[in-house]
């Protein structure tokens, strides 16, 4: 099945321009397709990974392709995509090597620093100049107010220490060589794990305890109050914890605050909010 869909693929792909063409777009991650979504560019996108918020106009229309750890290839090709656009953070490179492979035009961002995630931004920008020509200045808008909203975060809370989870079966918090840990760090705190050699690292429960965070903050990836309520539970019981005894155990939502892009400043935002909150207990 999968050689047949390859030889359509192919036979597509000699009659398409020898330039880059965004007519047909599989986005392997879901905050690229979602901020190409905010660039305006939707019916040219054919296929996104599990977990993407796709606009409910494209909901019948895009395609599920798997999720971005685990694409599914032969759901890539049935698609016949112009472009594949991926990233070097979450899309395993066994998959980006294989769709290459066979032929597909593969475009790969690197968003694993702050960096990083305004030069994602930038060349998304790009794409949407070609698609969508009459945005450019509106979209030169919106990455502007991106920028700014960025630099303007810089420090804007307290100098306390953090302790960040990502997961907790097994337990997972960043560093510094991740953008999210990065980020931490801008904001003004102080991740606890910020130093070590992992992107992301599987501390025992009873390492991070005896840091004495002043803040833990759970990013909820499932958005499951139910998951999220279970995990501060799991925190309750370390009361000699000053995060814990000082009601600093902070709930986000995931898809704000992990999604390297336009939704990173709402989660900042989240985080402001309900630190000011909590400290006007």
């Amino acid at each position: 099945m999968r050689w047949v869909l390859v030889a359509c693929l192919l036979f597509y792909s000699t009659v398409s321009s020898a330039s880059e063409n965004f007519s047909r777009i599989v986005v392997l991650m879901p905050h690229l397709a979602e901020s190409l979504f905010n660039f305006g560019i939707l019916e040219e996108i054919v296929g996104v990974p599990e977990f993407t918020t796709v606009p409910e106009s494209q909901k019948k229309r895009i395609k599920f392709i798997g999720p971005y750890h685990r694409i599914s290839i032969e759901s890539v090709l049935a698609l016949r995509p112009t472009i594949v656009l991926a990233s070097k953070d979450g899309n395993l490179l066994s998959n980006v090597d294989e769709l290459t492979a066979l032929g597909i035009n593969v475009k790969t961002f690197d968003p694993r620093t702050l960096g990083g995630v305004v030069a994602t931004l930038v060349s998304l920008r790009e794409i949407a100049d070609q698609v969508r020509p009459k945005l450019k200045l509106q979209n030169e808008r919106k990455l502007l107010d991106f920028k700014k909203q960025l630099t303007k975060l810089r420090g804007s809370l307290p100098n306390a220490r953090v302790f960040v989870q990502i997961g907790f079966d097994p337990l997972v918090t960043v560093s510094d060589r991740s953008f999210l840990g990065e980020f931490i760090h801008h904001l003004g705190l102080e991740n606890i794990y910020a130093k070590e050699l992992a992107a992301y690292p599987r501390p025992a429960i009873e390492d991070v305890v005896s840091r004495r965070p002043d803040i833990i903050l759970i990013v909820n990836l499932t958005n499951s109050a139910q998951v999220g309520e279970k995990n501060r539970a799991v925190w309750a019981k370390f009361r000699s914890l000053p995060g814990v005894s000082n009601d600093r155990v902070i709930m986000l939502a995931g898809d704000r605050i992990v999604k390297p892009g336009f939704e990173m400043l709402q989660g900042a935002g989240d985080l402001v909010t309900q630190l000011k909150r909590n400290n006007g207990k």
